[in-house]
């Protein structure tokens, strides 16, 4: 299952107008002359939930000549000198007004446009510059500025009001005498949970999925695949965190941790930190930026990385059988803000579900309880003699049952198993050994995987969905294997008898007759 998010970074440029008002003027002082522009009507298409705060870094007018002139904002004249000089590499600490405006309006390339409103605003946060008004989106993720003076703008996410799982959001925008509107391209981070399946019959596993079956002690493989945003760049560092939560029935195994750039190099162990907590786990990079692989080589990383995490974990003994199975879930924690170090958001969690069952055996003698039996049940390997007591793998001990006629095989998986009585109950005949097979199915693709059908092979195993218990009877016959009185059998003894009688006869008669004639 995939979950996707709007993560929101970078620099949206109303372009055309931004620049056209910006291109050749000459001076950063507004015509006296100038006419004033009316107030303009800004529409963002943002994401629900989000503040958005705007800051005029210029304000405009209308020169006789129908010609936008912009004019420096005082609060601001340190913040575009930023922007510019992040832009030309240089010291721009002396420009003059008429120099940032002519440096701006020079832009075309959307990346400078946007390394320079990434300086820009991070200037405006490290000077604490408040916003010169701020507005919420609605419902439907869209937020509008009724009358803005005519101006040169940056808008901004405000950092407390970044809705989960996006980040912050920058766009730089003249308004140029009209009203404007502005849909936020989207930026996608993501964190996908995924789980093998093994045939403990054949020892096959299964593509990675949703759901799968497991028995007590056995390993799980599980996979976590996360994303970065396109615009990691603006980041000076990036905090990346994945938290894994496991229920009462999983155990992550220590050491099984491994790392790598999906479907490329592994990471070095050094550039992340694996820690357990309560009920789970986390991997963690203080700043994903500066990770290495395992030849030295610092990762690439674009909005095409996916960072993969594999692990294992067995079930337990608090393995919980039937439907309600055994949830694992994840999410992703990341820097959410590249204006603000240390600010994170997370992605809702995924998850994936492992099923187990049990089996119930009652004993009885046809008609009442009948304690004092054991069984043993086996697990019968693909392809083998299921009739042959021998084969197969034990699944666990010999239960013997002195003060009960009910026995529990608790936490199995999917498969054929053998059921032997292997203590009798003194004065009864064993019990024919039982052959028969577990089948489940289950969600494999699936945002909340779900137990769909649980049936064996044999009439005299009934299965419950809900509890995930296979129960049966298996019923002991007391007195002797030789046949009873008044019966065929007994003829067959009288006449066997009278055979030795007559032989036993014959041998005196013939030893008594020898010895006469000696």
């Amino acid at each position: 299952m995939k979950r996707t998010w709007k993560a929101l970074v970078g620099v949206i440029s109303a372009a055309a107008m931004a620049v056209a008002g910006l291109m050749g003027v000459g001076t950063a002082v507004a015509d006296t002359t100038a006419g004033e522009a009316t107030d303009s009507t800004v529409t963002i298409n943002g994401v629900k939930g989000e503040s958005y705060g705007a800051y005029e870094l210029m304000t405009a007018s209308i020169g006789s000549n129908d010609a936008i002139v912009y004019t420096v904002s005082d609060s601001y004249r340190d913040v575009l000198k930023a922007g510019m000089a992040a832009v030309t590499g240089e010291d721009e600490s002396g420009a003059t007004d008429a120099e940032i405006i002519e440096t701006l309006g020079a832009l075309k390339d959307s990346s400078k446009i946007q390394t320079f409103a990434n300086a820009a605003y991070k200037k405006i946060k490290a000077a604490d510059i408040p916003t010169n008004t701020a507005e919420s989106a609605n419902d439907s993720g869209t937020a509008t500025f009724p009358s803005l003076p005519q101006g040169y703008y940056l808008f901004a996410s405000q950092s407390e009001k970044v809705a989960q799982g996006h980040t912050a959001t920058l766009a730089m925008l003249g308004t140029a005498g009209r009203d404007q509107e502005l849909t936020l391209k989207a930026d996608s981070v993501t964190l996908t949970k995924k789980v093998k399946d093994s045939d403990s019959s054949t020892g096959a596993l299964s593509d990675w999925q949703d759901a799968a079956d497991y028995a007590e002690g056995e390993s799980i493989p599980f996979k976590l695949v996360g994303t970065v945003p396109d615009k990691i760049d603006a980041y000076d560092t990036y905090k990346y965190v994945f938290h894994d939560t496991e229920s009462q029935g999983l155990k992550y195994e220590d050491g099984t941790v491994s790392v790598k750039v999906f479907n490329g190099a592994t990471v070095d162990p050094a550039s992340y930190k694996v820690a357990s907590t309560e009920n789970g786990f986390t991997v963690s990079f203080a700043d994903l930026k500066t990770a290495k692989d395992t030849d030295g080589n610092v990762l690439t990383l674009s909005g095409d990385t996916q960072i993969e995490v594999d692990y294992s974990a067995k079930l337990t003994s608090d393995a919980v059988e039937g439907s309600t199975g055994n949830p694992n879930t994840a999410y992703l924690e990341f820097s959410n803000d590249p204006y603000n170090t240390g600010l994170t958001g997370q992605t809702p969690p995924d998850k994936v579900t492992v099923f187990t069952y049990g089996l119930k055996v009652t004993k009885t003698d046809g008609k009442n309880p009948l304690k004092g039996a054991g069984f043993t049940l086996y697990k019968v390997a693909d392809g083998t003699d299921a009739t042959d007591t021998a084969t197969g793998t034990k699944v666990g001990d010999e239960q013997v049952n002195t003060e009960s006629n009910t026995f529990a095989f608790e936490r199995l998986d999917a498969g054929t198993y053998k059921l032997v009585e292997s203590t009798v109950p003194a004065g009864y005949n064993k019990a024919d050994d039982m052959t028969f097979t577990i089948n489940a199915t289950y969600d494999t693709v699936s945002d909340d995987p779900q137990l769909k059908t649980l049936t064996t092979d044999k009439t005299a195993f009934a299965a419950d969905l809900t509890t995930g218990i296979i129960s049966t009877e298996v019923v002991d016959t007391t007195g002797s294997l030789l046949p009873s009185t008044g019966g065929m059998g007994t003829t067959l003894l009288y006449v066997g008898g009278g055979i030795l009688v007559v032989a036993a006869g014959v041998y005196f008669g013939l030893r008594r007759r020898k010895a006469s004639k000696n």
